[in-house]
């Protein structure tokens, strides 16, 4: 498993290697001198997400207000677009990974996608699963009663279109 290779190969060389259960979120950046950088659990993580709805400075921001993350940012880190990189981010009890290796190959290379973009997806992924996870019968069951999961619709909402569907109860 991916994360194993990760503790074996990398966390495991760290001076005071972490715990695995205690990880919520980690960067690791890969420098073309062979150097890494890890960060676990910190700095401080911030998702830029776009709203449902207006929002004035200073509201309150529920997480069935949230469309889809934008950016996911770390506190005085940057992640450079000439390092490689691997990151796990958590949400509840989901984990994902994501990275990107491409800057490390023969030549010069510099990331051309954006990391923070990227790292959104991968939040969006975890937060908004119910959406996300869809199989083909369910795509076809909601498409042929003339519903999609929009992005605006309720979280309850779509699991119930979904749960219904799977049953092949009327949309």
């Amino acid at each position: 498993m991916l994360l194993d290779e990760v503790s074996r190969c990398w966390l495991g060389r760290l001076p005071q290697p972490p715990r695995e259960s205690t990880i919520s979120h980690m960067v690791l950046l890969f420098h073309r001198d062979k150097r890494m950088d890890a960060y676990i659990n910190e700095p401080g993580m911030r998702v830029r997400v776009a709203a449902k709805h207006d929002v004035a400075e200073g509201d309150q921001v529920l997480f069935e207000s949230i469309a889809d993350a934008l950016r996911v940012d770390f506190d005085e880190l940057e992640i450079p677009r000439d390092v490689g990189y691997l990151v796990l981010l958590s949400q509840g009890w989901r984990r994902g990974v994501a990275y990107d290796f491409s800057p490390l190959g023969p030549g010069t290379h510099l990331r051309e996608r954006s990391a923070e973009r990227d790292l959104a997806a991968l939040w969006t992924r975890l937060s908004f699963h119910d959406r996300l996870d869809l199989d083909e019968d369910d795509w076809t069951a909601l498409m042929d009663a003339g519903w999609f999961p929009f992005i605006r619709l309720r979280s309850s909402r779509v699991r119930q279109l979904v749960k219904h569907a799977r049953v092949g109860w009327d949309l």
